[in-house]
């Protein structure tokens, strides 16, 4: 009788953690469609700092090989609906 109780509580526990969810929406800090919305900025030193230039379009290049190796490039937003997005992006780099 204790084992079933025991168990129960483990199911009990593992439930409760599996339904929680976030409040706001996952947003990666990989490629995709998403851009920035106006004046909010993402930095990172190890990859591409973001900076929305309004609400559809998005400036992205490296903080610190920009000046060594100019990568620099733009995403807007062509559509978006509740579900889906589509952007397009483009750049200039220039190795050296």
């Amino acid at each position: 009788m204790k084992k079933i109780s025991y168990f129960s509580l483990i199911i009990v526990f593992a439930t409760i953690g599996l339904s929680g969810q976030q409040s706001n929406p996952f947003r990666s800090y990989a490629h995709n469609a998403a851009t920035m919305q106006k004046a909010q900025m993402r930095y990172s030193l190890f990859s591409f700092a973001e900076y929305g230039i309004s609400d559809r379009i998005t400036i992205s290049a490296h903080p610190l090989w920009v000046f060594m190796s100019p990568d620099i490039s733009v995403r807007w937003t062509l559509t978006d609906n509740g579900k889906s997005k589509i952007s397009l992006t483009h750049g200039i780099s220039c190795p050296t």
